[in-house]
């Protein structure tokens, strides 16, 4: 897996906030916002995941990127490939908002360690 942070993000956190797997019977549920899921996904994983993801996606997009947007449609399956359908916008874009999201979240938990380790003493 070359990307497995990236993967590992979309066919877990998106996929689950926008209702990917739910069947149509359960679709009626309304899709977390973008912002929602990142700072969903910071919270609940390790900094260094975060960096990890943050990474793949900047490894990706330096070599599939062309002056003409993605050479690739996806990292990840194609029926993934839902980020017109529930974002609006195209996977670059997707992409780039995700890296700028976690960039703010990653930024807003910075201390988080040294909080809890002074909380434990």
């Amino acid at each position: 897996m070359t990307y497995g942070y990236l993967e590992s993000f979309m066919y877990g956190e998106v996929a689950e906030g926008v209702g990917a797997w739910l069947v149509d019977a359960e679709s009626n549920v309304a899709p977390m916002a973008l912002s929602d899921i990142v700072k969903g996904y910071v919270d609940n994983r390790s900094r260094f995941a975060s960096f990890m993801l943050k990474r793949d996606i900047g490894r990706y997009l330096k070599a599939n990127l062309t002056a003409t947007g993605l050479k690739n449609a996806a990292p990840f399956d194609y029926e993934l490939c839902f980020s017109e359908q529930y974002f609006g916008c195209s996977n670059q874009q997707f992409l780039q908002q995700v890296s700028q999201l976690l960039d703010v979240n990653l930024k807003r938990t910075k201390w988080r360690n040294v909080k809890r380790f002074l909380k434990w003493r």
